[in-house]
């Protein structure tokens, strides 16, 4: 009788606690949101993500990016019918998240403990989690799957898994990766815990996920070409990150990670070793940490909140992959606070709020979703931002002017001049010039300009920078494109626009000689009556190139001098391979006027130098010098 009491006493404290929990978690994790008009880089893709898509642009064949046809997900503006679309979408994940913890829990004490195990997760991290979909739909995967390793024969986890792979495909290619791994992570165990053997409903649940993506795909764009597209651009963007992008680490996310790596390693190893974890599941498990870490950890200044914030949640998903009955899940759950409050330290170095009241209250959320129910008040508020922010008003009346009922691309990332509905957009490739982060992506953004000159009246070209680099170093095949389709009709401080040519240039070089070009020493630029161009390789040494796949690339730079002046740029080792104008090189805005109009630039280039900040990491770079053989565009009067 007793005994019956109390297990009545401990089902009924279980569900109150739960309960409480599970209402928390709603309240805190609630998705619901939409995009306020902002301007500059940020607010630039934000605004492209939403009206490309809307303008009836395919992904693969128009353009890439690292977001996909659903990045609006992310911002969704009052573009067409995206606030709904997001919202609908963004509401059903947050439905999968509250109904599999409520699965977890009516799966008995076990499944009980891991749910409240990953509220204690979800919890400390929601804010983020909110900002960042991909994380966001990757966190509830992975609850779908500890709940599908609980209860295999399920129906409704396995067609979530498949619809949040899908989802992310067309989110952001990263995160769909991640789902991957995710998912092979449930089939490893599934193999494990059921005898070594492979059944048909893991075979098609793996099948299913593979296709999500080119089903996916194909619903946005039936062209197999432009799904080839999609995939190798998405792959080539992810890869050149790492080199383009990257940012030094400050010393206290390096202490706090460095912490976080150990005690996660520790954990998997000695997990692994007292055979509470199999070792398939353990390299998954490192697998998925490193993508993580190198993810949040290239741009080290202000990207390592998304590390701290995932790895939470991947400490928990570890306790929760130890076989069942292990002593080790007691342990494991007991240091939990101690690895969370580690990561909540790192993230508080970027997100302040972490140790105040507001970052544990649910009023966020909330007041967002209540904004959505009040839409009339709040797209007034939209309308009256739009209006502030408007840049296409701030531009020269010469510019507007010409603009105004015309199709221009915006070079180079500026995208919300559009937003005002004066001109219609067409993307770069790359959406945004920065992120053709390789020849590649640099070459077929070149590519696109060509074809679509045809259609393209205008080009607003901003003289603007991301981390010191040079926006036609940056981009040389692009930024010749330009030069080769479009010519200079009106100038502005900081800016200009260039008008279609009635006939596209021509011009072609060949190699004169090839010199080496040692890291850290001035070479001199042959004084002659010719223009040089210049294509410069870099290779890594087999140290570079490990590290910079296994995590990231120092920063590269060039410095140009003339007899007048010293230029030093940050520049992507892998565009460099395509040529740039070297002699007659326009440093500066008015330079690049000049260049346009073939009339002499300030100074001629005498000498350049190449200084990595890691030189080890490199081998012997070298210094090609091509000649004009054929030129309808020059660089100076002679």
């Amino acid at each position: 009788m007793f005994l019956q009491r109390d297990k009545k006493t401990l089902r009924l404290l279980a569900l109150v606690l739960f309960s409480a929990c599970w209402i928390y978690t709603a309240l805190l994790t609630l998705p619901f949101t939409y995009g306020m008009p902002t301007i500059n880089l940020d607010g630039s893709y934000g605004f492209g993500s939403n009206y490309f898509s809307d303008a009836g642009f395919r992904y693969g064949s128009d353009l890439i990016f690292t977001y996909g046809p659903l990045g609006y997900l992310f911002y969704p503006e009052d573009i067409g019918n995206h606030i709904v679309i997001a919202n609908v979408i963004r509401g059903a994940v947050w439905a999968l998240l509250l109904v599999h913890l409520v699965l977890l829990y009516r799966a008995g004490m076990k499944g009980l403990a891991k749910a409240l195990l990953f509220m204690a997760a979800i919890i400390p991290i929601r804010i983020p989690l909110f900002y960042h979909f991909d994380y966001y739909a990757v966190t509830v995967l992975i609850v779908l799957i500890v709940y599908s390793i609980e209860r295999p024969r399920a129906v409704l986890a396995p067609i979530s898994i498949v619809f949040l792979t899908g989802i992310l495909a067309l989110t952001k290619f990263t995160g769909y990766a991640m789902a991957l791994i995710g998912v092979l992570l449930l089939l490893v165990v599934r193999y494990d815990r059921e005898r070594k053997a492979i059944h048909r409903r893991d075979v098609y649940l793996a099948l299913a996920v593979v296709l999500a993506l080119p089903g996916a795909f194909l619903l946005h764009n039936p062209s197999l070409v432009g799904l080839f597209n999609y995939v190798y651009g998405s792959l080539q963007i992810s890869s050149g990150y790492s080199e383009a992008m990257s940012t030094p680490t400050g010393t206290a996310d390096v202490v706090y990670e460095t912490i976080l790596v150990t005690l996660f390693a520790a954990g998997v190893i000695y997990a692994t070793a007292k055979r509470a974890l199999p070792v398939a599941v353990a390299a998954v498990l490192f697998v998925l940490y490193w993508m993580n870490f190198k993810h949040g950890f290239v741009r080290g200044m202000d990207h390592t909140l998304l590390s701290f914030l995932f790895e939470i949640v991947l400490a928990a998903l570890l306790i929760a992959l130890l076989r069942p009955g292990s002593p080790l899940t007691g342990k494991y759950a007991a240091a939990f606070p101690l690895f969370v409050t580690v990561a909540l330290l790192g993230l508080s170095l970027h997100w302040f709020e972490v140790w105040t009241k507001v970052w544990w209250s649910s009023a966020l959320p909330r007041q967002a979703t209540a904004e959505l129910l009040n839409w009339n008040a709040t797209r007034r508020r939209i309308e009256d931002e739009t209006k502030k922010s408007d840049e296409f008003s701030r531009l020269p009346p010469a510019f507007r002017n010409r603009l105004e009922n015309s199709t221009a691309i915006v070079f180079p990332w500026e995208l919300s001049y559009a937003r005002s509905g004066h001109f219609k957009l067409q993307p770069l490739y790359t959406m945004q010039a920065y992120s053709a982060y390789t020849a590649y992506l640099d070459r077929k953004t070149a590519e696109h300009i060509r074809v679509d000159s045809n259609r393209v009246e205008y080009v607003l070209f901003d003289w603007q920078d991301i981390d010191a680099r040079h926006p036609l170093l940056d981009v040389p095949a692009t930024w010749m494109a330009l030069a080769d389709s479009y010519e200079p009709v009106e100038f502005g401080p900081g800016k200009l626009l260039l008008r279609r040519r009635h006939t596209p240039v021509q011009h072609k070089q060949r190699v004169v000689q090839e010199v080496p070009l040692p890291i850290g020493q001035w070479v001199d630029v042959p004084h002659t009556k010719t223009d040089f161009w210049a294509r410069i390789r870099i290779p890594y040494t087999a140290f570079g190139a490990i590290r910079k796949a296994a995590f990231k690339a120092d920063a590269v730079y060039l410095t140009l001098e003339s007899d007048n002046y010293m230029a030093r740029f940050r520049v992507t080792p892998a565009v460099l391979s395509i040529p740039f104008p070297l002699t007659r090189f326009p440093v500066d805005v008015e330079s690049f006027v000049d260049a346009l109009q073939s009339k002499p630039v300030k100074d001629s280039i005498t000498r350049i130098r190449l200084d990595p900040e890691s030189p080890n990491h490199y081998g012997q770079p070298s210094l090609q010098l091509l000649e004009e053989t054929l030129s309808q565009i020059t660089f100076a009067d002679h």
